[in-house]
């Protein structure tokens, strides 16, 4: 079987990589990514065939830029597909899912959607619109069946199987893809010692420190997780990767993200708090020391296990589960 999965940067990258682990034994994959993420690249193309759109749509871009990005990237779409001739479609989030699915509603492929794990209390735009057209909507938290009742099934984080962190190494502090320059400047005033930073395309010698290894992008994060003390990071999968090691985050909501990404980022942020996952701490009126001491309350705690759903999901996907 042949199976093409979009992964269109960040988590949505994360669980396509989830997923694409759980299939690989069993179809032929293909990811399509956004040409200019070459992070993506790195990390699927070990495991299935690379090809390359235009994203339609960043956070700020203007609306007459998005809708000639988008025509270009249904048309690059519609290649790859002729090209492929994916089985199945799998959308795991981002603008660029959108042409591909509907491309391959029309010419047989079957639609599978993942929805995001950060849309608890809502459901993203692209599975709102993907519900209309696909086949089945992969959840991650039981509390997204009430948005997704018709298609939508159950089936955990799309991560993979790992060890737990031995908690012997450094603290992380990586607010994603686009950077979070107000956290940055906060962190470097900081205290802490033994860190790892990722500062997306920012100046790394403003931000160097004693004992600090400060990149732009942060490669091989699996390894870091595997020793990692704590995370401190904002609203998105990097929260799952490292529950996913049972390392405790510390949770700053990037307030520059509440109409590109998530309206609810305070509640999600709670939820994860009160399952003993890690502490949210918001950005209003934060400041080195509390920082500093949200880091060492969540060193001192112990992460409950997570349900992990990527192998469920690779069953439905092949229709070797119902």
């Amino acid at each position: 079987m042949k199976v093409l999965l979009t992964a269109g940067g960040g988590g949505h990258t994360g669980y396509a990589l989830a997923l694409g682990q759980a299939l690989k034994q069993k179809a032929l994959l293909t990811f399509l990514i956004d040409e200019e993420d070459s992070l993506s690249k790195d990390r699927l193309s070990p495991i299935g065939e690379i090809v390359a759109v235009r994203k339609p749509r960043h956070p700020r871009t203007p609306l007459l830029t998005f809708i000639y990005r988008f025509v270009l990237c249904s048309l690059q779409s519609f290649w790859i597909w002729i090209k492929h001739r994916p089985d199945v479609v799998v959308s795991t989030g981002s603008n660029i899912a959108i042409p591909i699915s509907i491309i391959g509603k029309a010419l047989g492929s079957r639609i599978v959607n993942a929805e995001d794990s950060v849309r608890i209390f809502s459901a993203s735009k692209t599975s709102r619109y993907l519900d209309l057209i696909s086949d089945l909507t992969l959840l991650q938290w039981k509390e997204q069946l009430k948005f997704h009742s018709k298609k939508g099934k159950y089936v955990g984080l799309l991560l993979p199987d790992v060890a737990p962190s031995t908690r012997n190494g450094r603290i992380i502090i990586s607010p994603g893809s686009f950077g979070f320059k107000e956290l940055y400047d906060i962190a470097v005033k900081t205290d802490l010692k033994n860190v790892t930073m990722t500062i997306a395309d920012l100046n790394v010698s403003e931000y160097r420190k004693p004992g600090w290894v400060v990149v732009n992008k942060l490669i091989g994060l699996d390894e870091v997780l595997a020793s990692a003390r704590v995370l401190v990071t904002h609203l998105g999968y990097t929260i799952w990767e490292a529950l996913n090691y049972h390392v405790p985050v510390v949770i700053v909501p990037n307030p520059k993200w509440r109409r590109s990404s998530v309206h609810e980022m305070e509640q999600v942020a709670f939820f994860i708090q009160e399952r003993g996952f890690g502490l949210y701490l918001p950005f209003d009126g934060l400041t080195p020391e509390k920082l500093q001491e949200s880091v060492a309350h969540a060193e001192r705690m112990d992460v409950p296990p997570i349900e992990r759903g990527s192998e469920k999901a690779a069953r439905l996907i092949l229709e070797e589960e119902e």
